[in-house]
């Protein structure tokens, strides 16, 4: 089988290497090799040893035709979603902040051939992209909300942060929200 490690790293390389998208061949081929007969994915998961383990399907047959997700579909669409978060950093921050995010220890590399294959890296690179996400919105929050407080009302960056925490709500990341909350007579929009 292929380790999860090169599912899940598609999305750094294709960020990596600026690269459109990739093809997986096999959506839900579940024949041997050449398609001379029919196989049982749950019983035969590398199409009569013709591919590696799983690659020759990303969903299994379900109930009534609908599609049940592999490990491997699922592992996809964190890479998609690592690649969708690095995007959304580039946009926020520029690329050299994404690219920081992907760097690997001493004597690894991050490319076709060679690439981490330690979950820790995975896990700690799209922590890496969160927080640096994270802390641009925040940022662009209290610089918005600070720019629509009230003109009487003397404010800094500090106390609108603290201003913030204390009145935020849990299902609302709208910093406006709490401030109207908090200010009911202002005409904050």
């Amino acid at each position: 089988a292929m380790p999860s490690a090169r599912n899940r790293i598609y999305g750094l390389q294709i960020y990596k290497y600026d690269i459109i998208g990739i093809l997986h061949w096999g959506y839900n081929f579940y024949h041997s090799q050449l398609s001379t007969r029919s196989i049982d994915p749950y019983l035969c998961t590398d199409a009569d040893g013709a591919f590696p383990s799983g690659d020759p399907f990303l969903v299994y047959p379900g109930r009534d035709g609908i599609p049940e997700e592999s490990q491997r579909m699922m592992l996809m669409d964190e890479a998609m979603s690592d690649l969708c978060a690095l995007k959304l950093l580039e946009q926020m921050s520029g690329k050299e902040t994404a690219y920081r995010c992907l760097e690997v220890q001493e004597r690894e590399e991050l490319n076709f051939e060679k690439y981490p294959r330690r979950i820790s890296y995975l896990a700690g690179m799209r922590e890496k992209v969160n927080d640096e996400i994270r802390k641009r919105t925040i940022n662009e929050q209290i610089s918005n909300f600070a720019q629509t407080y009230p003109t009487s009302l003397k404010v800094s960056s500090n106390e609108a942060l603290l201003f913030m925490r204390r009145y935020r709500f849990a299902n609302c990341s709208c910093f406006s929200c709490c401030f109207k909350n908090a200010y009911p007579s202002s005409n904050v929009q």
